[in-house]
């Protein structure tokens, strides 16, 4: 037996479907219409399984990662492909360095679908554009992150001195030390390389005396002429 199809079709189609080979007919003689499809499947081993309203309307949630060189169009291809599947975005982060991007979602899509049908969808629509991409669980994460985050305030760390080798290193040993978690980061050298400037986000334990990490920083980046700044995040 045969399944006809359209040119086209979707990869998470496929996937659901479970097809695994397409053969393209060379028209009329082998029995296919030309610009059509032949999936070679036995009706014993195809299946379409009727997805019940429970199933239908869990969600799950799914991290997606994707690095690439920046170009324009990236963002409405890849949420182009997510509505394809109902996907669901929930945050969403990017970072451009030096001509190249790197992207984090987090997006709920419904339970049905696992990482690979997912996984393969986006890659599709990224195709394109050269994007390297892969989908994680955060399920395992996410009670970590909720623990760290949990009874902490968040500050900005402004810090700018020369740039010398070890001035990144001995100043984040510190707030290492100090068990801080950074949820954000910026650095940038500047005049021409001799100096630079950082930008960090901290997650403060609320009964974390802030004047001290501040004083420790600028006792240690005295040598490089470090100035810090320490504040509550807007």
């Amino acid at each position: 037996h045969g399944f006809l199809l359209q040119p086209g079709i979707p990869r998470f189609f496929r996937s659901v479907c479970g097809i695994r080979r397409l053969k393209r007919g060379f028209g009329f003689a082998s029995g296919v219409p030309h610009g059509m499809l032949e999936v070679p499947c036995s009706f014993t081993r195809f299946r379409m399984v009727p997805v019940t309203d429970s199933a239908a309307s869990t969600s799950r949630e799914w991290i997606i990662i994707m690095a690439a060189a920046n170009r324009a169009g990236i963002l409405a291809a890849v949420t182009k492909a997510m509505s394809e599947l109902s996907g669901d975005l929930r945050e969403a982060s990017q970072t451009v360095v030096r001509g190249y991007f790197t992207m984090i979602f987090s997006a709920e899509f419904p339970g049905t679908m696992d990482a690979d049908l997912i996984r393969g969808h986006l890659q599709d629509a990224c195709r394109p554009f050269g994007i390297e991409l892969s989908v994680r669980d955060p399920a395992a994460q996410i009670p970590v992150h909720v623990a760290a985050s949990s009874g902490t305030r968040q500050y900005r760390l402004r810090i700018g001195g020369r740039n010398e080798p070890g001035a990144l290193r001995s100043l984040s040993q510190i707030i290492a030390r100090r068990g801080i978690d950074i949820t954000g980061m910026h650095a940038v050298r500047t005049e021409e390389g001799r100096a630079f400037e950082m930008i960090l986000r901290l997650a403060l334990p609320n009964n974390f005396n802030d004047n001290q990490l501040l004083q420790e920083i600028e006792a240690a980046g005295q040598p490089l002429g470090v100035t810090a700044d320490l504040r509550p995040a807007v």
